[in-house]
């Protein structure tokens, strides 16, 4: 009966050690691919198989994996090499070999902004942008003076202040080959139309103060020929 049992013992082992080491019959993963932008970031992959154990094989240079049972954890930094770059991540499974490409862009796709156009204070006070891109390069071009600070989705732009006349300029916001019109405005301490006057010659009769059709005093001006400035209001600033 003990030897009987023994027998038992030794064929539940092998039985059980011949499915712990059972070859694979298939191998895959989900996804089947992974595309990431030029940031990187982190995704992750699961592997099936009807194998016992996963082994990772290789990975490209520019990405890190850990593999944790069936999940494979992917980590890619920002492509920073000016090209789009590609590989294969290659996991095994007994004899099944699975090879998952992966691929990383070198520009960004998409830029949108919350606003066209930001308003920085007289002493340079600042004024932020909410912008959308999966670029980082983010730069302001056909202006000058205007530092940025582009941090968690938020673009900040501020000056070191404007002694002169409100400025307008129709500058660019640029990210990789996308560019976006944004107007920015620099206030100063007088109206750039009215130079501080407060007053522009009247649109209807030209600062002439009479109109000819009929021949009287002008209803818009009442004959002063000036009229408040629109773009100030009348303040001069």
């Amino acid at each position: 009966m003990r030897n009987l049992l023994k027998i038992f013992a030794i064929v539940a082992t092998v039985v059980i050690m011949a499915g712990c080491n059972r070859d694979a019959t298939y191998l895959t993963s989900d996804p089947k691919e992974l595309a990431l932008t030029k940031t990187g970031g982190k995704d992750s992959v699961a592997l099936h198989s009807d194998g016992a154990e996963f082994q990772l094989v290789s990975t490209p240079e520019w990405v890190d994996v850990a593999l944790k049972d069936s999940v494979m954890y992917v980590e890619v930094k920002e492509n920073m090499s000016g090209s789009p770059r590609s590989g294969n991540i290659v996991v095994k499974n007994g004899s099944k070999k699975l090879s998952l490409p992966i691929s990383q862009a070198s520009v960004a796709s998409y830029m949108t902004v919350s606003r066209k156009s930001v308003t920085i204070g007289q002493n340079g006070e600042p004024d932020t942008l909410t912008v959308k891109t999966d670029g980082s390069d983010l730069h302001l071009e056909n202006i000058e003076g205007i530092q940025t600070d582009f941090k968690n989705g938020v673009l900040t732009l501020k000056s070191n202040g404007n002694q002169g006349s409100t400025r307008k300029t129709k500058a660019r916001l640029v990210c990789d080959s996308i560019a976006v019109d944004l107007l920015v405005v620099e206030t100063g301490t007088v109206c750039s139309r009215c130079k501080g006057s407060g007053k522009v010659t009247c649109y209807i009769c030209k600062g002439e103060g009479m109109t000819y059709c009929p021949y009287t005093t002008c209803l818009m001006c009442n004959g002063r020929g000036k009229t408040n400035c629109p773009e100030c209001k009348g303040k001069g600033k």
